[in-house]
């Protein structure tokens, strides 16, 4: 198998963990969103960072008002993703970046952030 070849594969492999991470949060799946997380995952946000699957796994569970992500995710780098979304709130769009680092097919970090227009 060419260089080239495995690396097209490898990211086949990573979107993949994305789309299921996403598929989870729809479908407010707990347990197949923990699968998708590396043990020491971590997830920064705007509310606060949660580290491990326990704390994410309440992250999860206690946000409310899911913002809207477009469904492409932009290779940044190696195993680095972003896409984009929206939080609507009243009166307020608020834009947002979803930054994912994944390591051996499972989401090590996420980074949410504010984007200031």
């Amino acid at each position: 198998m060419s260089d080239h070849h495995h690396q097209q594969h490898h990211h086949h492999h990573q979107v993949g963990v994305l789309k299921r991470f996403q598929k989870a949060r729809d479908e407010n799946n707990v347990n197949e969103m923990l699968e998708c997380l590396d043990d020491h995952a971590e997830v920064v946000a705007p509310l606060g960072t949660f580290k491990g699957k326990i704390e994410i796994a309440k992250w999860f569970t206690e946000k409310s008002d899911l913002p809207e992500w477009e469904d492409h995710w932009h290779h940044v780098d190696g195993h680095h993703f972003q896409r984009k979304g929206v939080a609507k709130r009243p009166l307020v769009t608020i834009h947002l970046s979803q930054d994912v680092w994944i390591h051996d097919g499972r989401i090590q970090k996420v980074v949410v952030q504010q984007v200031h227009h």
